[in-house]
């Protein structure tokens, strides 16, 4: 669900941010997006993004980096729009913008953004797409663990979520991941594992907006 930039070493250093791939010469401006957003200061990074948009609006590694801000907003809808309207990518950015699109619909049905009944067969769609495209099926567990979550099955949520959060270690994947892995301790029933894998997602990034909301509804429970 989150466009994060993977270096690869090599004298071609390469960046793939939101599945979209640049040389890290080409985008200075789009990484420096995703290191004000993983420091947690949206409105500076915002302020890049419009500046970036007004600089080259079609270029794809900036739409991403608006995509990636705009989901650290908690703004799905938005984001999602934004993503399908990239869905011209070919090779692995059309995998890429397929898995987004998956991931954003599940936020954006579980943030009420967004009818269930509507959104979860567009996800289910986008993420066979995806792995049909040539997305390592590996790599979108978390987003099948928000869909099972969403369609009412728990414990296939905890089984996929876990498993999503042993492949990721970017802070922003994992924290999202253990997010969803929390939400389906809650659905289970089990609280006191929800607030032990919530905290590590607050070690990581308290402020993402899945991991506040998750927070909220904890402390909800418990009153």
């Amino acid at each position: 669900m989150i466009g994060l930039i993977r270096l690869r070493a090599g004298r071609r250093m390469r960046t793939v941010f939101a599945g979209i791939r640049c040389r890290r010469t080409e985008a200075p401006g789009v990484l420096q997006v995703v290191e004000l957003v993983q420091a947690g200061d949206l409105d500076a990074a915002e302020r890049l993004v419009h500046q970036l948009t007004v600089a080259d609006p079609a270029a794809r590694a900036v739409r991403a980096s608006r995509l990636l801000v705009l989901e650290a907003r908690g703004r799905y809808a938005e984001a999602l729009t934004l993503a399908i309207g990239m869905s011209e990518a070919d090779g692995q950015d059309a995998a890429a913008v397929m898995a987004a699109v998956a991931g954003l619909t599940g936020a954006a049905v579980e943030a009420g953004q967004l009818d269930a009944h509507d959104g979860l067969p567009v996800a289910a769609r986008a993420l066979n797409e995806a792995v049909e495209l040539g997305k390592p099926s590996y790599m979108l567990d978390g987003v099948r663990a928000l869909i099972a979550l969403l369609a009412g099955d728990p414990q296939l949520a905890v089984r996929l979520a876990r498993t999503a959060c042993r492949n990721n270690d970017g802070s922003l994947h994992r924290a999202d991941d253990l997010a969803t892995l929390a939400r389906a301790y809650m659905a289970a029933g089990d609280n006191s594992k929800a607030r032990k894998t919530l905290a590590k997602a607050e070690r990581l990034v308290p402020w993402w907006p899945r991991v506040a909301v998750t927070r909220s509804r904890l402390d909800l429970a418990q009153t």
